[in-house]
């Protein structure tokens, strides 16, 4: 599993986000979709971040700080979220498959 580290993190956040927003503006159905596979993630800041049709896959995101974040149509597939902080977070279509959850 490869570490990423906070700057890396949100470079790939607000590049995700701009063509997202740009996609959406477009009148596509759904905006370009991040996918981060295997990744170390734990202990990052998330908050305050625009995470939809963002895919994390086998990642580690324990103690992850996702408050007031939009997860919207976002997955999280085998993924470990525990002791995250997901307070107000938007998760409307967000999947959870075979993750663990506080």
């Amino acid at each position: 599993m490869t570490r990423i580290e906070q700057p890396e993190l949100d470079i790939l956040l607000r590049l995700h986000a701009e063509t997202w927003v740009d996609s959406f503006d477009a009148n596509v159905t759904f905006g370009e979709t991040l996918a981060l596979v295997e990744y170390n993630l734990s202990g990052l800041d998330l908050s305050n971040k625009e995470l939809r049709s963002c895919h994390l896959i086998n990642c580690d995101l324990r103690n992850c700080n996702f408050t007031n974040s939009n997860l919207s149509h976002s997955e999280f597939t085998n993924s470990d979220l525990r002791g995250a902080i997901m307070t107000g977070v938007i998760d409307e279509g967000t999947d959870y498959t075979n993750s663990v959850r506080n």
